[in-house]
């Protein structure tokens, strides 16, 4: 089965859920071209990062991101990223750039922002909901969520 055929079925399945998931989507799709209103806009940023940046075709994006996605906890270096990419570190740069318009770190930042507060929903305590996401401290955990916010 074709990568965007389970993209669709898990959208579909998202959708039983969140009944408003397929609009979103289709407005990251329209995001790109320039299209997008005010709601579009905010309904992208309301999607997770592991849903949010996944709108492109560049396979060495993907396998970059489905080893960040697997192990975001993990003290990633940009060269061991770009390994995992099977490209150089100031390739894989470009690319998040050009595709997905953040750099490498701001989506690991994502990515470990949703790991902790989903630990933090689960009612666990901010420094373990810190470690758990890979932050080396509450502090920086803290300083990236204001980022995020800002």
């Amino acid at each position: 089965m074709h990568w965007t055929a389970n993209r669709d079925a898990g959208l579909a399945r998202l959708q039983e859920f969140v009944p408003s998931a397929g609009k979103r989507y289709t407005s990251q799709r329209n995001y790109d071209d320039g299209h997008v209103d005010g709601e579009a806009r905010q309904n992208v940023s309301q999607l997770s990062p592991w849903l949010r940046y996944r709108n492109h075709l560049h396979p060495a994006i993907h396998r970059a991101q489905d080893a960040l996605t697997a192990g975001p906890e993990k003290s990633w270096s940009l060269a061991e990223i770009a390994a995992c990419a099977h490209v150089s570190p100031r390739h894989l740069t470009r690319l998040f750039q050009q595709h997905l318009g953040i750099s490498v770190r701001d989506y690991l930042e994502q990515l470990r922002l949703a790991v902790a507060e989903q630990w933090l929903i689960q009612g666990r305590g901010v420094e373990h909901a810190a470690q758990a996401a890979g932050f080396s401290s509450p502090r920086q955990f803290h300083r990236a969520r204001q980022r995020a916010i800002s």
